[in-house]
């Protein structure tokens, strides 16, 4: 489908092009929100991510194996200058904080038998644990070089 035909973008949001008198109106907000915080866009029996439809407005196809990523992790925030193109394992890199967390750090474990702190991480599908630490911060710390190990490998 070519969105261009039917809406317009305009500081972050969607807006409808003009329509019949059975459409949506024009110059009006496209689309809804969701309960997962994304905005759908619907049009002929056709419903996409309001953020997909922003990139493919200004740089076309979404190429295979890639996700849009949003910087600030708002997804609300629908600017092209907030999305970028990566691959699924770089937009696990940029996550918010679980609710159950209990360490203050993503990625941070803490071990009761052992009463000290572990992190870990996951890449394509393996699982690489850091050393025992007495605190998370320490822990996060190690965190953050595996990260940096993996992300260079990928990246390179």
């Amino acid at each position: 489908m070519n969105w261009n035909d039917y809406v317009y973008y305009k500081e972050g949001k969607l807006y409808w092009k003009g329509t019949n008198k059975y459409g949506p109106k024009k110059d009006t907000v496209a689309g809804c929100f969701k309960q997962d915080g994304y905005r759908d866009v619907r049009c002929f029996n056709t419903v996409e991510k309001e953020h997909r439809i922003v990139w493919k407005l200004h740089f076309g196809e979404i190429p295979e194996g890639l996700v849009i990523d949003h910087i600030n992790n708002n997804r609300s925030d629908n600017r092209i200058e907030n999305l970028r193109l990566v691959t699924p394992l770089q937009n696990s890199w940029n996550r918010l904080k679980h609710k159950t967390n209990t360490s203050g750090f993503n990625n941070v474990h803490y071990d009761s038998k052992r009463c000290k702190y572990r992190c870990s991480l996951r890449v394509n599908g393996k699982r690489y644990r850091g050393s025992y630490k007495d605190t998370a911060k320490d822990s996060y710390e190690e965190f953050l070089e595996l990260n940096e190990k993996f992300r260079n490998t990928f990246l390179a």
